[in-house]
């Protein structure tokens, strides 16, 4: 499966579940895919976007279930606030994880 592909298939399956968003920006914004096809990394250009893919996972394409879930390290911001305020409150600092960063939501699919 080539990335132009996997493109379409997160595009239009997101556009359909979004498509006043998806009219403004095109759901995936950049694939990563590994030089034999084994998994790639999908960029989506916003969170919403990211959680609906997620909807996608064992979806079967081309006789083959995709594997669809986030990247190792993901935290999710819901989850990291109350995080960080339970830090707050028991050492009086904020500190961030290296994985919460202001980038674009990333999804792995193999």
């Amino acid at each position: 499966m080539c990335c132009v592909v996997l493109g379409q298939v997160f595009d239009s399956a997101i556009g359909a579940a979004y498509q006043e968003a998806a009219a403004a920006a095109t759901p995936v914004v950049n694939i990563n895919m590994h030089t034999e096809g084994k998994y790639a990394f999908v960029e989506l250009a916003t969170e919403e976007f990211a959680a609906a893919a997620m909807q996608l996972d064992k979806l079967d394409l081309c006789g083959r279930a995709l594997n669809v879930a986030r990247p190792s390290g993901y935290v999710d911001p819901a989850t990291q606030t109350a995080q960080q305020a339970a830090m707050v409150s028991v050492l009086g600092a904020v500190f961030t994880s290296p994985y919460n960063h202001e980038s674009k939501p990333r999804g792995y699919v193999s």
